[in-house]
C-alpha cells in the first residue's frame, strides 16, 4: 500500500481482526503513520442475505412513516 502523504511504501505495525480487520501502517520513507481498513469479501449467499435484510428494513420503515404521518 502507497503512503497517502509522500506515496511511499508502507509497512503494517498492528492489526485487528474480525468482520472487518482494522491495520495501523507507518510509511517507510516519511514514518506517516495511518490506520486501513480491510472488509471481507461477501460471496453469494451473503450478497442475498444482506439485499433480503435491507428490502425487510425498508418495508418496515415505510410503516412506520405510515403509522406516524
Amino acid at each position: 500500500m502507497m503512503c497517502p502523504k509522500c506515496a511511499g511504501k508502507t509497512s503494517v505495525i498492528g492489526s485487528v481482526g474480525g468482520l472487518v480487520r482494522e491495520r495501523l501502517r507507518r510509511c517507510t520513507k516519511c514514518g506517516y503513520v495511518f490506520p486501513t481498513i480491510e472488509a471481507i469479501k461477501f460471496d453469494v449467499f451473503w450478497k442475498e442475505y444482506l439485499r433480503d435484510i435491507s428490502e425487510i428494513n425498508k418495508k418496515d420503515f415505510e410503516k412506520r412513516d405510515k403509522q406516524d404521518g
